[in-house]
């Protein structure tokens, strides 16, 4: 009869740790994919930041160049607007750049959702982990 029970009891233990073990699983696969998607994050805002610098530079060139209307230096006036024109196509060629990899993100997008949903279910497998430990915590 002690036989029995401390199989029994051996066969809880390795339950018990199996499902310790899928709740650990769980939560290591959640924290990966939060740990992707401010990856993500962080890629798009430095675009952001790149675009608001160049919009920064534009605004000090057009200051200066209107700075500049009234001299008799035609050729510095002449200079800064081939910079201010440069500076305007760099700007635009991030945007389209920018755009690009929108679009590649827009397709990509419904892959983050499967990716939410499948967060969704390691919340679940979670829940259902934590049930079974209760429920053998219950039990004795």
């Amino acid at each position: 009869m002690k036989y029995l029970s401390l199989l029994e009891s051996t066969g809880q233990m390795l339950t018990y740790k199996e499902k310790l073990q899928n709740l650990i699983t769980s939560i290591k696969d959640l924290e990966n994919q939060v740990d992707d998607n401010l990856q993500n994050a962080l890629i798009k805002s430095s675009s952001i930041i790149k675009i608001n610098k160049y919009i920064k530079e534009i605004g000090l060139m057009s200051e200066t160049l209107k700075d500049l209307q009234h001299e008799d230096n035609s050729s510095v006036q002449k200079q800064l607007i081939k910079s201010l024109r440069r500076k305007i196509f760099e700007s635009q060629t991030c945007l389209l750049e920018d755009t690009q990899k929108s679009m590649q993100k827009a397709v990509e997008a419904m892959s983050d959702t499967s990716n939410k949903m499948l967060l969704l279910a390691y919340f679940n497998r979670m829940v259902e982990a934590l049930d079974k430990i209760d429920k053998k915590v219950e039990d004795g």
